[in-house]
């Protein structure tokens, strides 16, 4: 049985058409929990019209983004024991008809291999703006990005996970949480542990209409000259990776061996190395971004 996580807060313009999309979906056996964050909205009202068709999480936890949002209602499912996989939803997207059939299909395949291994499975995802009309229909290509680089050293340094795309066992969720607050996001954290513990498997089918408007947290801007130009001078660009590395460190450090630790030690402490043996650490650990275009940024910023 498979648990979906929906997150809200304001999300009165989108909210219908997405739980209309769950409840057509062509593999039914799913139930969805819903936790707001404090919407001042029309968004409570929406659910109520839809409480036949979902539970809503009520407690007294505050959360201030859409990360820890994720990580009380992940916390609150993992507990009961009728769920075995689980799914994160955003309240703006729209999934296509079959998304939870193909990820619960892959899904099974993997498991039945490695029943006790921890599995995170991502699909791709069409990009689409406001009102629906398709910008391009594969986000990895949009944003060049290769989910075939899920190893550990490579998710460390770029997140190719997407939230929304992905369904985890019950596995996984047992080793990855509590989700430490100060991670980077929560699916990147999910990816990283999955990636080092168990195994991250991209499904090459895009089974959600990923929806860009202006009030996304997180989303989709093409890898335009303009995002290069962006990105390409910036300083610190591994800050929030490093935060994220040291958290990792921490909680599993008696469960990694040594050159794993090693690494992590490394690159936590690269802003402290000279400027040579920045790029030394880097090229030893192979820590590369996607695409020659972002690793020359890389190396020109660290």
């Amino acid at each position: 049985m498979i648990a979906i996580c929906l997150a809200t807060f304001n999300g009165e313009l989108y909210l219908k058409e997405q739980l209309n999309s769950l409840l057509n979906q062509s593999y039914k056996e799913f139930d969805i929990f819903v936790r707001d964050d404090g919407s001042n909205d029309a968004t409570l009202a929406i659910l109520e019209e839809y409480k036949n068709s979902l539970t809503i999480i009520q407690d007294n936890k505050e959360s201030s983004s859409a990360q820890e949002n994720f990580t009380i209602l992940l916390e609150y499912v993992s507990k009961l024991k009728k769920y075995e996989y689980f799914m994160l939803c955003d309240q703006d997207d729209v999934w296509l008809e079959d998304k939870v059939k193909k990820s619960i299909n892959m899904m099974r395949n993997f498991t039945l291999q490695n029943e006790h291994t921890p599995l995170l499975i991502h699909t791709d995802l069409q990009v689409v703006d406001a009102q629906r009309n398709l910008l391009h229909s594969s986000f990895w290509n949009y944003m060049k990005l290769n989910p075939s680089k899920n190893a550990f050293h490579q998710l460390l340094i770029q997140n190719s996970v997407t939230g929304c795309a992905t369904i985890m066992n019950k596995a996984l969720l047992k080793i990855a949480l509590p989700i430490p607050k100060n991670v980077t996001m929560h699916d990147w954290w999910l990816a990283l542990v999955a990636s080092q513990f168990g195994k991250v498997i991209p499904l090459y089918d895009a089974t959600i209409l990923y929806r860009q408007h202006t009030n996304n947290t997180i989303g989709a801007e093409g890898f335009t000259p303009r995002y290069i130009l962006q990105r390409f001078f910036k300083k610190n660009i591994f800050q929030k990776n490093i935060v994220q590395a040291s958290l990792f460190l921490e909680t599993y450090k008696k469960n990694l061996d040594k050159q794993t630790v090693q690494m992590l030690q490394d690159f936590i402490n690269l802003n402290s190395k000279s400027f040579l043996k920045k790029r030394a650490i880097i090229l030893k650990y192979k820590l590369f971004k996607h695409g020659i275009i972002r690793n020359i940024g890389l190396l020109v910023n660290i």
